[in-house]
């Protein structure tokens, strides 16, 4: 009988301590999901703002670019202009052989006027194109005018 005894005691007392084992893992268990939980919205409100920030960086520098390009090429129509302005002179005081050379040069210059006038107008446009390729066409075009202001001066 006492071995007997001692055996349920025993069983009872180790059943007691697994099930306060198990109560304390239990709560340590809750008490870690709560925490990921909450490191989690934290995580998520941090990635949230991260993104708002970027896509403003991303905004400004898109506004910075397009201003940077508007005033380039409104510098440039101001060159074309002037070369259109001085072709002009070059054809009322031209010989008639030449005149017709120096008219050939005006018309270029101002479909390349034109053009500049468009991708103005793109520019002022939420262009639906892709922005790098946008501005890599304007830019191409930028440089083509500048060589033919500089070539034929």
């Amino acid at each position: 009988m006492k071995k007997t005894s001692f055996l349920v005691a025993a069983l009872l007392s180790s059943t007691l301590f697994f099930a306060s084992c198990s109560e304390r893992t239990k709560e340590n268990a809750e008490q870690t999901a709560e925490s990921a939980a909450a490191d989690t919205r934290e995580n998520a409100d941090n990635v949230a703002s991260d993104v708002r920030e970027a896509a403003d960086d991303v905004n400004d520098e898109f506004r910075e670019e397009r201003a940077e390009l508007r005033t380039k090429l409104n510098e440039q129509k101001d060159a074309l202009d002037k070369e259109i302005d001085r072709i002009d002179d070059k054809i009322d005081r031209a010989a008639a052989n030449e005149k017709e050379r120096w008219r050939k040069r005006k018309a270029l210059l101002e479909d390349e006027r034109r053009e500049l006038d468009n991708d103005l107008k793109d520019l002022g446009n939420d262009t639906k194109r892709e922005w790098r390729e946008f501005k890599a066409e304007v830019n191409e075009r930028y440089e083509k005018v500048k060589r033919d202001l500089n070539d034929n001066n």
